[in-house]
């Protein structure tokens, strides 16, 4: 069962909003700079701001996060029992579970430019979302085949709802 603050932000219809302080890290070197590029992940950076919204759209929800002016917009819908979330060339899908108060994002699938990839060969993402009473704390780790992890961001989320 999720928390009241997730509950509400979620039930949301359209247009909700949430900010927050998040601590990012990026992996060093070459490759995986490249890759995450290519995934748009956040740059590094001890105290950045966060701004969150999700805004309803005929195929699911379009979420875009705001890292202190670096965007990540992302597309969400669910198929086959599963949370589908499309960014850049990739698309992923998520099982969903909560335990302990946590929503748990753990990949199932994942297609570049729409041909499926064995999981061994995919970029690997997790996230945990520890929901409180007015807030929820976000944990997602970002990692790539033979590279190994390419970003961690974490902090604490505040809804404007």
């Amino acid at each position: 069962m999720l928390t009241p603050a997730l509950a509400r932000f979620h039930s949301t219809r359209s247009g909700a909003v949430a900010t927050g302080v998040f601590r990012i890290v990026r992996a060093h070197g070459f490759i995986r700079n490249i890759c995450s590029w290519i995934m748009h992940l956040p740059p590094a950076g001890k105290r950045v701001f966060v701004r969150l919204e999700v805004i309803e759209r005929k195929y699911g929800e379009q979420w875009v996060r705001d890292f202190s002016g670096h965007r990540l917009v992302t597309k969400q819908w669910i198929r086959n029992g599963l949370l589908i979330e499309s960014s850049g060339p990739f698309r992923f899908g998520f099982r969903l579970s909560v335990e302990d108060k946590t929503l748990k994002f753990r990949m199932a699938r994942c297609w570049m430019l729409g041909i499926p990839l064995p999981l061994p060969l995919a970029p690997r993402v997790t996230a945990d979302i520890t929901g409180r009473e007015a807030s929820w704390r976000t944990v997602v780790e970002v990692g790539a085949p033979f590279v190994g992890p390419l970003v961690r961001y974490e902090g604490e989320m505040v809804p404007e709802c």
